[in-house]
């Protein structure tokens, strides 16, 4: 053992406390980093917690971004007819590229709701989800009241929805995910 390995060990063991054994007994370790105390299972996972549950926040994004895709890209002209838009070959391509878009953000939350996000953690993940829903929300605020009735109450849920996921996405930017004080 290196000597500082030593002398650590050797002041930390004086400090053992009634916490300390019971996390030992339960098979978890602990270990300061900085002013940090962080819980180590014994297969080696770091628990953390967090206030807004990511993992069911990915999947949400993930299934909605996934429907929107899939109706943009195999039923644009329907859509398209629907809203009272100009049905001609451009806007048809772009609401497949549009609905292709949807599709690779939606396959991107999939494939990451398992990973620790929040902090610098899976930061270009949050400000690309972020940076889509606050956007998109702004622009179906600035243009919810130019649709007639049939169309404003689909437009005021889309905008619901984008605002949510704006909101939880902004929380999760800004927040650090914190530690379980707790024992599974």
């Amino acid at each position: 053992m290196p000597f500082g390995t030593r002398a650590y060990t050797k002041r930390n063991a004086k400090k053992k406390s009634c916490s300390t054994e019971k996390l030992k007994a339960n098979k978890y370790f602990e270990f300061n980093y900085g002013c940090n105390r962080i819980l180590i299972h014994s297969t080696n996972q770091i628990k953390l917690k967090q206030i807004v549950n990511t993992k069911i926040l990915m999947i949400a994004s993930s299934v909605y971004l996934g429907i929107s895709g899939l109706a943009l890209t195999f039923l644009p002209e329907e859509i398209a007819e629907y809203l009272n838009g100009n049905i001609n070959q451009s806007s048809i391509l772009f609401l497949q590229i549009l609905g292709s878009l949807y599709l690779g953000f939606a396959m991107l939350n999939w494939m990451s709701k398992n990973n620790l996000i929040g902090g610098i953690y899976s930061k270009p993940l949050i400000i690309g989800n972020l940076g889509h829903f606050f956007m998109s929300s702004f622009a179906l605020i600035k243009i919810i009241g130019q649709y007639s009735e049939n169309e404003f109450l689909i437009i005021l849920a889309i905008t619901i929805i984008y605002c949510a996921f704006t909101l939880c996405f902004g929380y999760i930017f800004i927040t650090n995910p914190s530690k379980i004080k707790d024992t599974i």
